[in-house]
C-alpha cells in the first residue's frame, strides 16, 4: 500500500485529537455540509464497486458508494470533509489519475431527513506529486523543539508585505550571505542552506517575492542541506510568500503540510489561525467555500486552545474569535455586533483585536442605520489611544475610525464634530499637531464606549 500523504496525517490529527475546553463565541459553530471527492459516477453498480476497490487498493480511505435507487445511479466518493478547502486539496491530488473526479457536497440536515448519517472520519490518501515540501520522503525531524519566532519576517500574518525596517542593514546581510554561498560550495553543507534562507528572507523584504520563493524552496524541500530549524523557517516563509502573491489555496496547502510537524502549541495556534484567515480570504477573493468554513476552523482553534494560559496562544485565540465574529458582518450585522461586544468582554486585553471589534461595531451599526451607536463604536477606537504596533500591518485603525466619524457626524448634522474628525485624520502621526497631543481623547461630546 502507498505511503500515507501529508494530507492524510493532518486530517488524522485534526479529526482524532481530543476536543479541548469547548470554548465558543456565541452559539457553537457546527458543520452544515459534508464535502467529498467523487471519483466516478455510474448507472452500473458493478462498475462502482470495481472503482471503490481500486481506490482502496491504492491507499484511499474511506471510500463510499452512494446510491440513489430512484435515479438509478451510484456515486463513488472519497472523504468526507467539513471544510471545502480540505476536500479541494484531495481533489487536486486525485484528478491526474481520475480525470472525471469532481467535488460534491450535501446538506447534512437534508441527509439526516433522508435517513443518511455521515461522520467526518480521518482520511488517508497516497502521496501526491503536488506535495510542496517533500515531507513524505524527507520528513522534518529534530531532537529539539522547533519554533517559528521571526516577528520581523518580511511577510506578516495575513500575507501582507511589511516595509523594510533597515534597508542598509539588509543589504549588508545579503552581501554576507552571498559570500557564504561561495565559501560553502558543498550542497550538503548546512551553512549553504542558512545562506540561502537569509537571501530569501532579504529578497522577500524587498518585495522580490517570486525570486525569494525560488530560493526559499531549495531550503524548505531540503534540496540544499540546512539545519531542521532553518528548514522549518523556510517552510513558513514559503507559505507566507504564496499568501503574499495571492496564491491562497497553495498557501493553505503549505500550512496544512507544516501542521503535523509542529511541536510547539504557540506555532500550532499560529498555523491554524493562518489557515482560518486563508479560508476567509478564499471566500472573499475567489468565491471558494463558505463563511462557515472559516468559522469551523475558528471553532476548532477555540476548542483546542480555549483554556490555554500561554499569552501568545491566548492572543492567537483572540484573533480566531475576532475573525469568527467578523464573518457575520454582511449576512447578520446585529449578530456581529453582539459577538463583538462579547469578544471585548472576554478578550479586551488584546488592544489590536479590540480596536478591530469596535471598528466592526461601528461598521455594522452604520449599515443598520444606527448612527449614534456607529459613532460611539468608532469613537471608542480613538479613545483607546492606539500606539505604533497596535494596528494590523499596513492598516491604521484610528485613521479609518476618524474618516468614518467625519462622515457620520455630517449625516447627523454635527458639522463641528465632523470638522474635528477631518482634522484628526489629517494630523494622525504628526507629533506637533494639537490632535496628536490630545491623542485618544476623541471629540468631547462622544461617549467613551459604545452602548449595548
Amino acid at each position: 500500500m502507498s505511503r500515507p500523504s501529508i494530507l492524510s496525517l493532518i486530517l488524522a490529527l485534526a479529526l482524532g485529537a481530543a476536543v479541548g475546553a469547548q470554548t465558543t463565541l456565541g452559539e457553537r459553530v457546527v458543520p452544515e455540509h459534508i464535502y467529498w471527492v467523487e471519483a466516478g459516477h455510474f448507472t452500473d453498480a458493478d462498475l462502482a464497486a470495481t472503482l471503490r476497490q481500486d481506490l482502496l487498493s491504492r491507499g484511499y480511505s474511506p471510500v463510499h458508494v452512494v446510491t440513489d435507487e430512484l435515479a438509478q445511479w451510484h456515486s463513488v466518493r472519497v472523504g468526507g470533509f467539513p471544510i471545502l478547502a480540505d476536500a479541494h486539496l484531495l481533489f487536486e491530488d486525485m484528478r491526474a489519475d481520475y480525470p472525471g473526479a469532481r467535488l460534491v457536497d450535501a446538506d447534512l440536515l437534508a441527509e439526516r431527513l433522508a435517513g443518511r448519517e455521515w461522520a467526518f472520519e480521518p482520511v488517508t490518501a497516497p502521496v501526491s506529486p503536488r506535495e510542496i515540501f517533500n515531507l513524505s520522503e524527507r520528513p522534518l525531524t529534530s531532537d529539539v523543539p522547533l519554533r517559528f519566532d521571526n516577528e520581523a519576517a518580511a511577510i506578516a500574518d495575513g500575507g501582507q508585505l511589511l516595509d523594510p525596517v533597515n534597508p542598509e542593514l539588509d543589504s549588508e546581510v545579503e552581501q554576507e550571505a552571498v559570500e557564504l554561498t561561495v565559501l560553502a560550495k558543498d550542497a550538503d553543507d548546512p551553512a549553504r542552506g542558512l545562506a540561502y534562507f537569509v537571501l530569501a528572507d532579504v529578497r522577500a523584504g524587498r518585495g522580490e517575492l517570486r525570486e525569494a520563493l525560488d530560493i526559499a524552496m531549495q531550503v524548505a524541500t531540503e534540496s540544499l542541506a540546512a539545519s531542521p530549524q532553518k528548514r522549518y523557517e523556510a517552510m513558513w516563509l514559503v507559505a507566507r510568500i504564496h499568501h503574499g502573491i495571492d496564491e491562497r489555496m497553495t498557501a493553505y496547502r503549505a500550512y496544512r503540510e507544516i501542521e503535523p510537524f509542529i511541536n510547539d502549541d504557540r506555532d500550532l495556534a499560529r498555523c491554524l489561525v493562518e489557515q482560518q484567515g486563508l479560508l476567509v480570504e478564499l471566500v472573499t477573493h475567489h468565491g471558494t467555500g463558505t463563511r462557515l468554513c472559516g468559522r469551523i476552523r475558528g471553532q476548532e482553534i477555540l476548542d483546542r486552545f480555549g483554556d490555554s494560559t500561554d499569552p501568545e496562544v491566548r492572543h492567537r485565540c483572540a484573533t480566531a474569535a475576532s475573525m469568527l465574529a467578523q464573518s457575520h458582518w454582511e449576512d447578520d450585522p446585529q449578530l456581529c455586533i453582539d459577538l463583538m461586544h462579547e469578544f471585548i468582554e472576554h478578550c479586551g486585553e488584546f488592544r489590536r483585536e479590540t480596536s478591530i471589534a469596535y471598528l466592526f461595531i461601528g461598521r455594522c451599526n452604520r449599515g443598520l442605520g444606527n448612527l449614534a451607536e456607529a459613532r460611539a463604536g468608532y469613537e471608542a477606537v480613538l479613545n483607546m489611544g492606539l500606539e505604533e504596533g497596535e494596528h494590523f500591518p499596513n492598516i491604521r485603525h484610528d485613521e479609518e475610525a476618524a474618516g468614518w466619524l467625519a462622515h457620520i457626524c455630517r449625516q447627523m448634522g454635527d458639522h463641528e464634530a465632523a470638522d474635528y474628525y477631518d482634522r484628526y485624520r489629517r494630523n494622525i502621526g504628526n507629533p506637533r499637531s494639537q490632535v496628536s497631543q490630545s491623542w485618544g481623547q476623541g471629540y468631547p461630546s462622544g461617549p467613551p464606549t459604545p452602548p449595548r
